[in-house]
Protein backbone atom coordinates (compact mmCIF):
# COMPACT_ATOMS: atom_id res chain seq x y z
CA UNK A 1 0.00 0.00 0.00
CA UNK A 2 1.60 3.19 -1.07
CA UNK A 3 1.78 6.53 1.24
CA UNK A 4 -0.59 8.29 -0.78
CA UNK A 5 -3.05 5.89 -0.73
CA UNK A 6 -2.77 5.17 3.23
CA UNK A 7 -2.93 8.80 3.90
CA UNK A 8 -6.04 9.30 1.86
CA UNK A 9 -7.44 6.00 4.27
CA UNK A 10 -6.40 8.26 6.90
CA UNK A 11 -8.03 11.78 5.84
CA UNK A 12 -11.43 9.90 4.92
CA UNK A 13 -11.94 7.94 8.62
CA UNK A 14 -11.10 11.39 10.63
CA UNK A 15 -13.52 13.32 8.06
CA UNK A 16 -16.16 10.21 8.92
CA UNK A 17 -15.62 11.18 12.86
CA UNK A 18 -15.56 14.91 12.53
CA UNK A 19 -18.81 14.22 10.45
CA UNK A 20 -20.23 11.76 13.25
CA UNK A 21 -18.88 13.97 17.02
CA UNK A 22 -21.03 17.28 14.92
CA UNK A 23 -24.17 14.74 15.05
CA UNK A 24 -23.10 13.77 18.36
CA UNK A 25 -22.90 17.58 19.38
CA UNK A 26 -26.17 18.50 17.68
CA UNK A 27 -28.69 15.91 19.24
CA UNK A 28 -26.91 16.92 22.73
CA UNK A 29 -27.56 20.33 21.81
CA UNK A 30 -31.23 20.05 20.96
CA UNK A 31 -31.67 18.06 24.18
CA UNK A 32 -30.09 20.85 25.94
CA UNK A 33 -32.39 23.09 24.10
CA UNK A 34 -35.61 21.16 25.36
CA UNK A 35 -34.77 21.33 28.96
CA UNK A 36 -34.40 25.30 28.12
CA UNK A 37 -30.80 24.77 30.20
CA UNK A 38 -29.08 28.12 29.64
CA UNK A 39 -25.60 27.33 30.72
CA UNK A 40 -25.51 24.36 28.55
CA UNK A 41 -26.80 25.97 25.83
CA UNK A 42 -24.71 28.92 26.02
CA UNK A 43 -21.42 26.83 26.13
CA UNK A 44 -22.50 24.78 23.36
CA UNK A 45 -23.28 27.90 21.17
CA UNK A 46 -19.71 29.29 22.23
CA UNK A 47 -18.23 25.76 21.40
CA UNK A 48 -19.93 26.09 18.18
CA UNK A 49 -18.69 29.27 17.25
CA UNK A 50 -15.04 28.78 18.04
CA UNK A 51 -14.96 25.27 17.00
CA UNK A 52 -13.16 23.69 19.43
CA UNK A 53 -13.65 21.13 21.79
CA UNK A 54 -17.29 20.19 20.41
CA UNK A 55 -16.95 16.73 20.89
CA UNK A 56 -15.70 16.56 24.27
CA UNK A 57 -18.58 19.21 25.51
CA UNK A 58 -20.84 16.88 24.03
CA UNK A 59 -19.60 14.06 25.94
CA UNK A 60 -19.84 15.61 28.95
CA UNK A 61 -23.40 16.66 28.76
CA UNK A 62 -24.03 13.27 27.87
CA UNK A 63 -22.84 12.23 31.59
CA UNK A 64 -23.31 14.97 33.48
CA UNK A 65 -26.93 15.46 32.33
CA UNK A 66 -28.66 13.62 29.70
CA UNK A 67 -27.77 9.58 31.01
CA UNK A 68 -28.53 10.59 34.69
CA UNK A 69 -31.99 11.58 34.00
CA UNK A 70 -32.39 9.08 31.60
CA UNK A 71 -31.38 6.89 34.13
CA UNK A 72 -33.62 8.17 36.67
CA UNK A 73 -36.72 8.13 34.14
CA UNK A 74 -36.01 3.94 33.67
CA UNK A 75 -35.72 3.81 37.97
CA UNK A 76 -38.92 5.78 37.59
CA UNK A 77 -40.49 2.92 35.43
CA UNK A 78 -39.65 0.04 37.22
CA UNK A 79 -41.06 1.18 40.64
CA UNK A 80 -44.28 2.04 39.26
CA UNK A 81 -44.89 -1.28 37.91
Amino acid sequence: MSLIAWLASFGIIIVILIILGYIFWLVMFIDALKRRDTLWILLFVLSFFTGFLNGILATIYYFVVYKPQKACKDHQEEVQI
